[in-house]
């Protein structure tokens, strides 16, 4: 089955916002999944996870005003069974009547309705943090995942250390690199950090005694012939 096939039969999902995240930053996104033409039977079930290493927050369903807290939107009559599975993974059950062809089901992570912070992302970077949907439609443990995941660029934040890394072993009267790099809080490149940095050494012969970050840089700099 191609990618189109398997949309307009088993449906298809968006998350907003596509923003960057800041690492360990609280924010609130919303996945919403629409039901392709066989829908969702009673039984049926969503589940909706990343499949990767994270240390993002568990969504809760307790505390309206704390921190984290989920929210699902859908048709009252389908009453959605909510299941956290881990910080991982979220499984949703149809347990009224069938979600019908078009119809959505809306999962809010750090719904701040009720003066919540949000949800915290995970605290380090990631190109392509997916949150992947699977859908089990007639609730017969058949599960077809959806082609084209939603994802969001994990990057660092604001540069907080300064750290300069040198190779432990060199050669004498050979040259040898140095890294110059700005972390944020977590430890992620600042790679929005702009600026120039002075370098001086005793011990080490340096090309030139200042670097400039500039936004190719992503907050990491190499110094050459040292």
């Amino acid at each position: 089955m191609s990618d189109a096939e398997t949309k307009k039969r088993y449906g298809s999902a968006t998350l907003g916002p596509a923003d960057d995240v800041i690492a360990g930053s609280y924010g609130t996104w919303t996945l919403t999944y629409t039901a392709g033409a066989q829908g969702i039977a009673k039984g049926g079930s969503i589940r909706i996870y990343t499949d990767a290493d994270s240390d993002r927050a568990t969504p809760q369903m307790d505390d309206p005003e704390g921190a984290d807290y989920l929210t699902v939107d859908a048709p009252s009559d389908v009453r959605v069974g909510v299941l956290v599975q881990s910080m991982m993974s979220l499984l949703l059950t149809v347990n009224g009547r069938a979600l019908a062809p078009g119809e959505q089901i809306s999962v809010t992570y750090g719904d701040r309705t009720n003066g919540g912070p949000g949800f915290r992302s995970q605290t380090f970077a990631e190109a392509q943090h997916y949150f992947w949907v699977a859908v089990d439609a007639v609730g017969n443990g058949n599960v077809v995942t959806l082609p084209d995941p939603s994802s969001v660029r994990i990057v660092g934040g604001e540069g907080v250390v300064l750290t300069v890394n040198a190779p432990s072993i060199v050669v004498a009267g050979e040259p040898f690199r140095i890294q110059v790099k700005v972390e944020d809080a977590w430890g992620n490149p600042a790679a929005a950090y702009r600026g120039a940095v002075t370098l001086s050494s005793e011990a080490v012969s340096l090309e030139k005694d200042s670097v400039a970050f500039g936004q190719a840089d992503g907050g990491v700099l190499w110094v050459d012939r040292c």
